[in-house]
């Protein structure tokens, strides 16, 4: 644990990284913003879009998906779905387990060809976008 954030915070004091975590951040909040418009969803998700922006970078360079991103994204996506915004609490918890669930089970079955942070990630989206848009995204996972 201590060597992955330590591995992420020698990243984050590249300009290159903070770059790329600027504009795939920027990228995917404009593709938020065209969905949502300028909402309460959009700002709740804002966090959660930094998070993969973020895990998205340091995966490409590091192949590691750090518990220091994901686990605090899962409890935050919880809060935001106990608070009232979509999807409801019981959706984002039964999104939680079905998309970190269906990884966890092919990182078992394939031996490490999965890792943990990638069932953690799809335990985040799940819990950010409930049970039907975690099965979509282990859908388009596999494309």
């Amino acid at each position: 644990m201590q060597d992955e954030v330590a591995c992420a915070l020698a990243l984050l004091r590249r300009p290159v990284f903070i770059a790329g975590v600027l504009a795939l951040t920027l990228t995917l909040s404009v593709v938020a913003f065209l969905r949502f418009g300028w909402t309460p969803r959009l700002w709740c998700l804002v966090p959660l879009l930094i998070a993969l922006a973020l895990i998205f970078v340091l995966d490409l360079r590091t192949k590691i998906i750090p518990d220091v991103v994901t686990l605090p994204g899962i409890v935050y996506a919880l809060a935001v779905a106990a608070f009232g915004e979509s999807p409801s609490l019981g959706q984002a918890v039964l999104g939680a387990v079905a998309g970190g669930g269906i990884v966890f089970l092919v990182a078992v079955v394939s031996h490490g060809a999965v890792g943990g942070g990638d069932t953690k990630l799809m335990a985040m989206l799940g819990a950010a976008l409930g049970w039907k848009g975690a099965l979509a995204v282990v859908a388009f996972s596999q494309v």
